[in-house]
């Protein structure tokens, strides 16, 4: 319903991410890319109706409650680790935030700081604690994830970031002080928390 989304979209028609018509997915001009975008869509919104049959029918066969602990709950772990991450890659006070005009590809690469989870880094890949490195070189493997990480940072020197603080202290501090961001005062398209 585009609660949270941009406004910029036309009010009168419907926005989101399951209408292959969408602005989200549509420049208006009827372009070839336009409508591939709209068969993506439309091929994703069938791959839901397809999991969420086959979920429907494992529910009526083996008890939804079945279904719920063996697909469910690590869904919900799964979900649950991906947001902490991400939300904890991508905020903090000292990341910069851009505005139009002031937004490049690198400076928004570089917009994110390294945390360790420990020992769930090797679980997760290294994703959380080899991050910036991902967001500069997205195709690379995990496994090289590490060693490229070092090399990066004798190269981007001043801006690597990196916090280690624990987990939750850093949960609690950032959910009681990045609540919303304001310009620099040297920038006015330059935005901190």
């Amino acid at each position: 319903m585009n609660v949270t989304g941009h406004k910029s979209y036309n009010q009168q028609r419907w926005v989101n991410h399951f209408y292959p018509k969408a602005e989200l997915f549509s420049s208006g001009s009827g372009s070839q890319q336009d409508v591939f975008n709209e068969r993506l869509v439309l091929l994703s919104d069938v791959g839901l109706v397809i999991a969420i049959t086959v979920i429907g029918w494992f529910s009526y066969h083996y008890t939804f409650v079945h279904v719920f602990y063996v697909y469910g709950v690590p869904y919900l772990i799964t979900n649950l680790f991906l947001v902490l991450i991400t939300f904890l890659q991508h905020t903090d006070l000292s990341l910069p935030h851009y505005a139009d005009g002031e937004w490049d590809w690198l400076r928004g690469a570089l917009a994110t700081v390294d945390r360790s989870y420990g020992v769930l880094n090797v679980f997760f890949h290294h994703i959380a604690d080899t991050h910036v490195c991902h967001h500069l070189f997205s195709f690379l493997p995990h496994y090289h994830a590490e060693e490229a990480s070092e090399a990066m940072k004798t190269v981007i020197g001043e801006y690597y970031r990196q916090d280690n603080t624990p987990i939750p202290t850093a949960l609690w501090q950032i959910f009681g002080t990045c609540h919303k961001v304001k310009p620099d005062v040297n920038n006015a398209k330059i935005l901190w928390f």
